[in-house]
């Protein structure tokens, strides 16, 4: 998942990347927080950017939408 995440970055040639990773604690245990982040244009439509088989750089488009999957929240 954050390979996944760092793999877009780059492709998309971003700037000023920053993946940060931290350990947090709930109530009901431990857990990891990843935030991706860049000074991009952004994504001009994240919801369908988040569906299987959508692509704008001719990938096979399961990036977003898998990553959305795995998590237990996606921002």
């Amino acid at each position: 998942m954050v390979k996944e995440l760092a793999t877009n970055l780059v492709v998309r040639r971003c700037v000023d990347v920053e993946v940060i990773e931290e350990e947090i604690t709930y109530p009901l245990g431990q857990g990891i927080e990843i935030v991706a982040h860049d000074r991009g244009p952004g994504i001009p439509d994240l919801k369908r950017a988040q569906e299987d088989h959508h692509s704008t750089s001719g990938s096979m488009g399961c990036g977003l939408g898998q990553v959305r999957r795995l998590m237990d929240d996606f921002v």
